[in-house]
């Protein structure tokens, strides 16, 4: 099964966790980047506005084309609550073209189950993911991990 795991990472901690997953899945990799700012102090400010809002980000140009996998592993940030603004982006991207989706939220808090992120990504991307995997972390180590089929 051709795979594709995909990432926004602010800090490095997603990307961490995505490159796992796909060393573990043998899949291709792809990191979604911003024409907006992400990075630092006024980065965290400023995604917190684009959080708040439930707002998309602008993307760059994105490399690899959804279509071309039989799975789909999306991995993002949460913010406020849901999805990261880059990965909205993205989801509302290739809405449509996603044969199979898994999902993996990394946050720093409790609890871990995050249904109704899970619930707005399959909304926008047009199809039900079979499951999710929520990791809370501190400053880049995992501190619980939990898997939910759906």
């Amino acid at each position: 099964m051709k795979t594709l795991v995909v990432y926004f990472s602010r800090k490095g901690y997603v990307a961490r966790f995505a490159r796992e997953k796909a060393e573990e899945m043998k899949a291709d990799l792809l990191g979604i980047k911003t024409t907006e700012r992400t990075k630092g102090f006024l980065g965290f400010w400023w995604c917190g506005r684009f959080g708040m809002h439930r707002w998309g980000m602008p993307l760059d140009t994105i490399e690899k084309d959804a279509a071309d996998y039989d799975r789909v592993i999306i991995c993002t940030p949460v913010w406020v609550f849901t999805v990261s603004a880059p990965i909205k982006s993205y989801l509302e991207a290739v809405s449509g073209r996603v044969k199979s989706a898994e999902y993996l939220f990394v946050h720093f808090s409790f609890p871990m189950r995050y249904d109704s992120a899970a619930e707005k990504m399959d909304k926008i991307l047009n199809t039900r993911a079979d499951a999710y995997t929520s990791v809370c972390c501190m400053w880049g180590k995992r501190i619980a991990k939990k898997e939910y089929k759906r």
